[in-house]
């Protein structure tokens, strides 16, 4: 768990979640700089491998920016960040896309109930390059 802004190979795994993109390093430096969020990271001898962010509102926090790099995927690093926020906070939750069955069955291992809503987005301008309008399917 750090508290500072993303640095070094915290920052490079952040990039690497983003595809490469930096846009969303902005937004995560502010989210920690600002002390409403934090940043947890599983390292294996030293380098990072698997981080989540986790957010306050009350007594509840959500769980985003859940990545494993590839290479280190079904090895247990997700799960163990995921672990991490929960032994600091007992209630959880988290928005999950419906065409990622296997991280669903990794929360639902975790004790993680599911409740499906409908979502909706709302957005002024030009999509983000991050948004595909492929997977506009009604959840």
């Amino acid at each position: 768990m750090t508290g500072n802004i993303l640095k070094d190979q915290e920052f490079n795994l952040a990039i690497e979640q983003d595809n490469g993109k930096t846009y969303g390093i902005i937004l995560l430096n502010k989210q920690i700089s600002a002390g409403n969020k934090m940043f947890f990271a599983y390292n294996v001898l030293g380098k990072p491998v698997s981080m989540a962010l986790a957010e306050k509102y009350h007594n509840t926090v959500y769980i985003s920016n859940v990545y494993t790099t590839p290479s280190e995927r079904r090895k247990g690093y997700g799960m163990a960040v995921i672990n991490k926020i929960i032994l600091h906070y007992s209630d959880c939750f988290i928005y999950l896309y419906t065409n990622n069955p296997e991280a669903a069955n990794i929360y639902r291992k975790l004790g993680f109930s599911d409740n499906h809503l409908k979502s909706w987005w709302a957005i002024k301008g030009s999509l983000p390059d991050w948004c595909s309008t492929n997977n506009k399917k009604e959840q």
